[in-house]
């Protein structure tokens, strides 16, 4: 994953990106930190589609304010998590404006971050990717890039548009990682991603990139009824 941190107080940034990365470590995750000095210098790489996963925004920049920083980016990545830093406790209901994250005071920021952290794992990395041992090692996948995934064995075998992955665990286990309103069971031990479906036939369904596979008599049922579901919430 990547997380920017943009601080002027060089000796901040440091402790603080240091902070982060031991904590990514701990949860055996790979990290890298891309620090930026000035608002200036963060808006011009995210202008050339450079967007981290999480963004550590310091308020008081001596070019720009911070605040008037993530209004911009807004325009472009209105999604991004953003996690505000000051040290001027009145500046921090100003995030609201622009539906921060979280808030860390530099005074005392290693009590919070841990929890910071752990929240925007779950409630926003781990959420939009899966995580997978494979020979290769440590491999992380966007959700929305995963096809299908079926039993290999006693493993299981992820599918997505360019490549495939076998990780350790048990379909079983590995499917209830996945979002249970994107992926439906077509077959026994054979999850399809609902938005990867071009169309159902008796019994297949026909993927995007044109490739197919088996849905049985039992299971298409539950393939078309979760197609309408997603397609009434796009």
């Amino acid at each position: 994953m990547l997380i920017g941190i943009c601080e002027d107080e060089s000796a901040f940034a440091g402790t603080l990106g240091a902070a982060v990365k031991t904590f990514m470590e701990e949860k055996e995750r790979e990290c890298k930190i891309n620090f930026y000095s000035c608002g200036k210098d963060l808006l011009e790489v995210m202008d050339g589609n450079l967007q981290p996963d999480l963004l550590f925004m310091d308020i008081q920049l001596g070019d720009m304010d911070g605040v008037d920083v993530i209004h911009t980016v807004r325009s472009k990545y209105p999604n991004l998590p953003v996690v505000f830093i000051t040290s001027m406790e009145n500046r921090a209901l100003d995030g609201y404006d622009v539906n921060a994250f979280s808030f860390i005071y530099k005074r005392n920021f290693m009590e919070k971050l841990p929890r910071v952290l752990e929240r925007f794992l779950t409630e926003c990395y781990d959420s939009n990717n899966v995580t997978i041992k494979d020979k290769g090692g440590m491999q992380v996948i966007p959700i929305k890039n995963i096809y299908w995934v079926e039993a290999d064995n006693r493993n299981t075998k992820i599918v997505t548009g360019s490549a495939e992955y076998t990780d350790a665990e048990s379909i079983q286990h590995f499917a209830d990682k996945l979002p249970k309103w994107l992926f439906v069971e077509a077959y026994h031990a054979l999850f399809v991603n609902v938005d990867h479906i071009r169309r159902v036939e008796k019994d297949t369904v026909i993927l995007d990139d044109d490739r197919s596979l088996p849905v049985s008599r039992r299971n298409r049922k539950d393939v078309m009824s979760a197609i309408m579901s997603r397609l009434s919430k796009l």
